[in-house]
């Protein structure tokens, strides 16, 4: 449920900046070709993200590169502009967790 409320907010938090989100299959790399796709075609996609959290800049050719995006968000943070990045932003709320303990029979817990 947390995952869906997220969606809508960051759906919302895009539009509100003039974006739009756009779905596509999952996997990184399929979510990266889809960008360079629409590229070609002369949209705007500054951005493709996959829901594991790959993302991937067209300014650095879509390479899906972690360092480049943290050293990114560190120059946004480094110029003290991370609250107004994230001004509109409304959090989904919180949502219950919930764990379940997961216990071996006798026989399984002494072969571990």
């Amino acid at each position: 449920m947390r995952f869906a409320s997220l969606i809508v907010g960051l759906e919302t938090f895009i539009a509100s900046r003039g974006g739009t989100q756009v779905r596509f299959k999952k996997g990184y790399l399929n979510v990266i070709n889809e960008a360079k796709r629409r590229c070609k075609l002369g949209e705007l996609v500054p951005l493709a993200v996959e829901t594991s959290g790959h993302g991937a800049f067209a300014e650095n050719n879509f390479s899906d590169d972690g360092t480049f995006t943290a050293l990114l968000a560190a120059s946004v943070v480094g110029e003290g502009q991370q609250a107004a990045c994230l001004k509109g932003f409304e959090d989904a709320g919180y949502e219950e967790e919930l764990r379940m303990e997961v216990r071996l029979g006798e026989e399984q817990s002494e072969e571990l």
